[in-house]
Order: C-alpha cells, then structure tokens, then sequence
C-alpha cells in the first residue's frame, strides 16, 4: 500500500468512526429523551457526555425536546444540554449552550426557569453573545422567577444597559433577598453607591458563622479590591470566632480558614491550590493560612479573577 492509499485509508476509517460515534450518542439521547416521557426515574446515559467530537450534533438534536409540552422532557433536556455545553473547547458549542439556557429562563416552569439562570453561571463572559446579554437583561424584571440568581448574573455579564432595570429592582418591594442582590449586582458592575451600602453594612456586622457562610459568598461575588481587603481583615484576625467543622467538638477557631478557601479560586497565583471544582488541596491548614497572610503581605496588588461568575 503507498502513502497516498495508506492515507486514505486512515482518513475514511476516521469518518466512519467518527459516524458511528455520532450516531451512537445521538440514539442514545433520542431514546433517552422519548423514554423519559412514560418513565422518569431513567438515568441520563452518561456516555453521551464522553463525545467531544460531536457535541455540534448533540445540541441540534436536544434543541427540540426543550419546548416539549411535559415539564419532566424539558427539564431533562436542560440539563443536558447545560452538561454539553459547560464542558465543551468549542466557543460555538458553548455560545449556542448559553443561547438555549437564556431562553429557557422564560418558561413556564417555575422550576425549569429557576435551573437556566443558575445553570448560566458556569459560563465565561465570552460564552455570551451580544444578543443573549440583551435577552438576559429582559428578564429583570419583578415577574421572572428566582429574580436574584438572575440579577446576580446579570452583574456578572456587566451590561451598562441593566442599570436602570437593577436601580428598579433595588428600590422595589420585593423582598430582600432580591433587593440585595441587585445591590451586589451593581457593586459588581463597580457601582460606588451599592459598594458603599455594602461596606457600611460590614462594618456593623459581627464576624461569625453567618456572616462567613452566608454572606461572604456574596462578598466574593462581587470582585471588588475594597470588599477584598474586608476579608484579608477576617483571615489576618486572631479572633476565634467561628464553630470548628467538627460536628463532635465546640470549640471556636479562626473564621479566615474559611474565607481563605472562598477566596482561593478568584484570586490569580493564590498560594492555596484548588481542582477543578474550585475546592481547596489542603493538608495542613495551619500552615496554609500562615502562608497566606504573607502572600497577602508581599502582593498587595494581586488580580481578581471577575471573568467567572
């Protein structure tokens, strides 16, 4: 066999593969998909997710079933289609992903609606197109479901055009909730007003559990260097303020061992490594927040990562 035969050779085994591949996954999604309609309780087949090379294909395939007439259909396919997309080289793949799951804010289903906006959230900036981040700022409004996770993205994305609707929502009465996170929404867009209200919130709150459970995770949304150094202020403290993790034992320790793990996955060459899913890879957390208080000392002028949610 020459080179020439021998290359096509290779080049036509690749496509049949390829084509036996894409039809593989593609029944697999089809007949997940219609079987789900008498049987909820079926396993999404997980080998469709293993298909990088077809994921184009896949998306085409689900778009259909997310306006189907049964709830259960549409909420599978979402999901799905939120699982192609997230882990998906593909620009395209990931754009078309963020297209669907911004329309799907707007159905019926409290629930469906609910599960798009927090889906959105691990997507890049560059996963939205121009049109998606105008479709996503007319959804901020007080009748669409689960407003705050929509308005927090909303912050995320940064649009000059979702201002006046996020001033709206903040001075509305809905409940808190929403209106705090208009407000951190705005700090995220670098609002002074809504970072001052936030400051000036901290500054009489006391520091403990609540605070670092509940409220630091909004903290660290917002991606601000003043916000910033209010949590470097938690970790440099010596106050044993907050419970120990072990569930069998009362004593305090330092509230920073947990601030320090919000803050490891937003801020760049942090001396704590984390995996893939942003958790901490520490085995001595003693010494890990000592290292980290002399990072913090010898950069004062770290970078913040603001191009993840």
């Amino acid at each position: 066999m020459n080179k020439y035969n021998y290359i096509y050779s290779t080049i036509l085994l690749l496509l049949l593969v390829s084509n036996g591949y894409t039809q593989s996954s593609v029944q697999d999604l089809t007949g997940y998909l219609t079987a789900v309609r008498s049987d909820n309780t079926k396993s999404v087949p997980t080998a469709m997710f293993a298909d990088n090379q077809n994921e184009a294909v896949l998306i085409q395939t689900v778009t259909p079933y997310l306006s189907d007439s049964l709830d259960i259909v549409r909420r599978k396919a979402y999901y799905i289609t939120k699982r192609i997309g997230e882990k998906s080289a593909d620009l395209q793949v990931r754009q078309q992903t963020v297209a669907l799951l911004t329309k799907g804010i707007g159905d019926s289903d409290r629930g469906i609606s609910g599960y798009n906006s927090n889906a959105l959230k691990g997507f890049d900036k560059a996963d939205f197109s121009q049109s998606e981040r105008e479709a996503l700022g007319s959804f901020i409004n007080p009748q669409t479901p689960y407003l705050d996770q929509v308005v927090k993205l909303a912050g995320y994305i940064g649009e000059e055009s979702y201002r006046n609707g996020l001033v709206a929502i903040a001075t509305s009465e809905v409940d808190f909730s929403i209106r705090w996170a208009s407000r951190l929404a705005r700090a995220r867009m670098g609002d002074p007003a809504s970072i001052d209200y936030i400051m000036r919130k901290l500054r009489q709150a006391p520091i403990n559990d609540d605070l670092v459970y509940d409220v630091v995770p909004d903290l660290i949304y917002t991606r601000q260097g003043i916000v910033f150094k209010f949590l470097e202020d938690i970790i440099n403290s010596d106050q044993a303020s907050c419970l120990s993790a072990d569930p069998d034992s009362n004593d305090k320790i330092l509230c920073g061992y947990r601030v320090m793990e919000y803050l490891a996955p937003v801020i760049e060459d942090f001396p704590v490594a984390v995996d893939e899913f942003g958790d901490v890879q520490v085995d001595d957390f003693e010494q890990a927040l000592v290292d980290v208080r002399a990072w913090f000392t010898a950069n004062p002028n770290y970078k913040i990562d603001s191009n993840k949610y």
